[in-house]
């Protein structure tokens, strides 16, 4: 028996759940990509299971009926912060509102634009206390409703697709891929015409892929001018501040809590066994036990915020604010550890990460060349002599 193992730190993976926004949609102007059509999709996926506690004091009790743009019945655990928020998140909204900023409805995934203005609490993946992974939710994960994967799913380990394969009429048939144990190259095929080839290498390796395939710009298989191009990222500003004694006591973090570790696991194992023989929990007990889970059961942060700068497009925001009770965004983390060894992490201090959502800046990415089109190769040459010349 072999297991495809899905691991990663608590901490590291936030596990934000954000749905695009309407106006997203209509600026993105794709056909079958619409927000009515993707509507559907966010509820078929959704389990909001934001019932489980009572609301927090920044919002009211009234109007908790579950929205109509919401799902109850996904595999996916979609969980607002509830008792678990980190000892920051209050003394921030606090303070926002204090300035006069506004409050944004809890979660920030209202889809009127204009809702989600303001601090709050974010909305996150989490289920019993642990991250609600596609492995969870989909393929049998310890933590899941599902006993075992689909019997339709064939998961190759230590390989690396190289190209997607084309018949004579330039349809897909399969991919070709390394398999790092044999060293040799192998090939899988569709088995049926109904069948079909998705990549999802991510904004780099995706481009590659099709590029390696035949698919850009010029390409023999498909000529494609967008392959490779269009590519937007958004800057990160982050602001540490030092925190009082008082609250950096409070504010326990992955540093703090070693002697939680057993709390934490008996508390995922007694809401893992309640799910399992479907009994109920009032919600003072259900708060109860969360409280125990403590910050392991987290993301690690709970608030954050979302702005309209003077040069926003139209109603949506198009800053977002994030904050950590300590410094633990692992961005910022690794450049600190790249620049100054020495750097106390452990110290009493929290971040704030400020991100431009709707940059203007677009960049361009030059793929490697594959085997599978000389012409490709050709054209990968000009284009490298071309950034020679500039640089």
């Amino acid at each position: 028996q072999h297991t495809l193992a899905n691991f990663t730190p608590t901490l590291f993976l936030s596990r934000i759940y954000i749905r695009s926004l309407p106006t997203d949609f209509h600026r993105w102007n794709l056909t079958g990509w619409s927000w009515d059509i993707m509507l559907q999709h966010f509820k078929t996926l959704e389990n909001f299971v934001d019932h489980r506690w009572a609301v927090p004091r920044f919002w009211s009790e009234q109007n908790q009926t579950t929205p109509s743009w919401r799902g109850r019945e996904g595999p996916v655990a979609t969980l607002s912060s509830g008792p678990s928020v980190d000892a920051v998140a209050p003394l921030f909204v606090e303070s926002f509102l204090a300035s006069g900023s506004p409050l944004a409805e809890r979660g920030f995934n209202n889809p009127n634009p204009s809702r989600r203005v303001g601090a709050g609490y974010y909305e996150f993946n989490i289920n019993n206390g642990v991250r609600h992974s596609i492995v969870e939710a989909f393929l049998g994960g310890w933590n899941s409703d599902t006993s075992t994967p689909p019997a339709n799913l064939f998961v190759k380990t230590d390989s690396t697709v190289r190209r997607v394969l084309f018949d004579g009429q330039n349809m897909a048939t399969g991919v070709e891929y390394f398999h790092l144990g044999s060293g040799v190259e192998e090939s899988a095929f569709l088995q049926d015409s109904n069948s079909e080839v998705i990549l999802a290498a991510g904004a780099i390796m995706t481009p590659q892929l099709l590029f390696n395939s035949g698919i850009f710009e010029g390409g023999s298989v498909a000529d494609i001018p967008g392959v490779g191009k269009n590519l937007q990222d958004h800057p990160v500003v982050s602001v540490v501040f030092e925190l009082s004694p008082g609250l950096a006591q409070e504010a326990s973090t992955i540093y703090t809590v070693a002697n939680d570790m057993d709390s934490y696991f008996n508390s995922v194992q007694e809401l893992k066994d309640i799910q399992e023989q479907g009994l109920n929990m009032t919600i003072e007990e259900m708060q109860e036990t969360f409280a125990n889970i403590g910050v392991l059961g987290t993301s690690g942060f709970s608030a954050g915020a979302f702005l309209r700068s003077p040069w926003a497009r139209d109603d949506a925001p198009d800053l977002q604010l994030t904050v950590f009770p300590r410094v633990i965004e692992p961005h910022l983390v690794k450049k600190i550890q790249k620049t100054r060894k020495d750097f106390p992490f452990s110290a009493p201090a929290m971040l704030i990460t400020v991100a431009l959502l709707d940059a203007d800046a677009r960049h361009q990415i030059y793929p490697g060349v594959g085997q599978s089109d000389e012409k490709s190769s050709s054209k990968s040459k000009t284009q490298k002599k071309l950034r020679e010349r500039r640089a």
